[in-house]
């Protein structure tokens, strides 16, 4: 006779028993995912997301379903070509390419219609987050999402070279997107990538803008998806409370619990430190080297000093890439406004404040806290330009491109070379 009591014992038998981990499988590789309650137990921060809700469980179906070229292969070589803006009639095998992935390209547009998105952090095979190094719980899919923006943004130019510029722009807003979803859980790898495929996006978007002739009322739409996507792009503060609790998983490296209680005691100081210099406005960030201090500090203290003291000038660097992202995102809204204009007066203005009833942003160049700077070119074109990582006004010359790799110029956009004329 089975009675209440025998349903307890038999329930408390069930619990008793270790719940069968998640695995995901991704290009051969098997993965457990670390259960989400024990990263928010560590001070992880992300959105809880329903399965049918998350745009990543879409992603993840896309990377399977995609197939990559041969480094080797001559489709391979177009691609890039096409990636530089080059094109060419034999392109007929990259077509052959972008019909082959439809099934990924579609999983991309149904993953970036979602608002949320949470990627599972995941641990090799067997593995649990006790006994894997900080460094193997990054994404494992990371790498892959970035090869998908690629895949995305080679569509969008497939359909420019069609004089599809609007369907262009539409597969170009998706990598935007991409780059939203990383960041909503976003820790330093993830916020990079993210920052990656955004970019993508973003010049692919602005080439077009000066390649092809847009009504201003579409552009005033598509301006407007723009602004919304900028609004959710990926923000130091997540990344930086996310580092802190890779970095306070340290301690477990360590058995006795004298040495846990003070690497915990130092990466707190640590993190108090740097939060407070990843806030001061990035004009006095880089002129005071507010990140240096906490580095300082953190190479002189006990605790292994190889993970936090590379972090810390990571975090510092990072900080000027994200400037340089807040940075595109404005530069961006102010083509979109420059396009709106041009298609309703047949050319460009002669200052910026003709433009800001068209503008959706202020404007302001986050390396001098002032509004850019814009020139009318004697061609008709237009340079606009950022002072740059040393903060001095270069005049914009317009012999290169905005490099960010270097950080004694100015970072230009010119209206010639967005072109890809020379």
């Amino acid at each position: 006779m089975v009675t209440l009591a025998t349903v307890w014992l038999a329930q408390a038998a069930a619990a008793a028993e270790p719940a069968e981990p998640e695995t995901i499988t991704i290009l051969g590789n098997t993965y457990s995912v670390v259960p989400d309650d024990e990263l928010r137990a560590l001070g992880f921060e992300f959105p809880d997301v329903a399965p049918d809700e998350n745009a990543a469980t879409l992603y993840l179906k896309a990377i399977e379903a995609y197939t990559p070229l041969d480094i080797r292969s001559p489709e391979a070589s177009l691609r890039s070509a096409v990636l530089k803006d080059g094109w060419s009639d034999e392109s007929g095998p990259l077509a052959d390419y972008l019909e082959t992935n439809q099934e990924a390209f579609t999983l991309v547009e149904q993953a970036a219609a979602r608002t949320k998105c949470h990627f599972p952090v995941m641990v090799p095979l067997g593995e649990s987050l006790d006994t894997v190094a900080v460094t193997e719980m990054a994404m494992s899919q990371l790498s892959q999402m970035r090869e998908l923006a690629r895949f995305v943004i080679t569509e969008g130019k497939a359909r420019e070279y069609e004089d599809r510029a609007l369907d262009a722009l539409d597969a170009y807003l998706l990598t935007l997107q991409m780059s939203n979803h990383l960041a909503q859980d976003s820790n330093l790898i993830g916020g990079l990538v993210a920052l990656a495929c955004g970019t993508m996006g973003m010049e692919s978007v602005e080439r077009c803008l000066v390649r092809h002739e847009i009504d201003a009322d579409v552009l005033a739409d598509v301006q407007q998806r723009v602004h919304g996507l900028s609004e959710g792009r990926p923000a130091i503060a997540t990344v930086a409370r996310n580092e802190r609790a890779f970095s306070a998983k340290l301690a477990s490296m360590f058995k006795s619990e004298k040495e846990q209680a003070q690497i915990r005691r130092d990466v707190r100081q640590f993190w108090d430190e740097m939060d407070k210099a990843l806030e001061l406005p990035l004009p006095e960030f880089i002129e005071t080297g507010a990140g240096d201090e906490p580095i300082r500090k953190a190479r002189a203290r006990k605790f292994p000093p190889n993970i936090m003291s590379a972090l810390g000038p990571a975090l510092a660097r990072v900080r000027t890439v994200y400037g340089r992202n807040e940075l595109s995102w404005t530069v961006l809204d102010v083509e979109f406004a420059l396009a709106r204009y041009a298609a309703e007066h047949g050319m460009y203005p002669q200052t910026l404040d003709e433009l800001k009833p068209l503008m959706l942003t202020d404007g302001i160049d986050p390396f001098s806290g002032k509004p850019l700077h814009y020139r009318l070119e004697a061609d008709g074109g237009f340079t606009i330009w950022s002072v740059g990582d040393n903060l001095v006004d270069d005049g914009g010359p317009i012999g290169r491109r905005h490099d960010p790799t270097r950080g004694d110029a100015d970072y230009v956009w010119n209206s010639r070379l967005i072109r890809g004329a020379d």
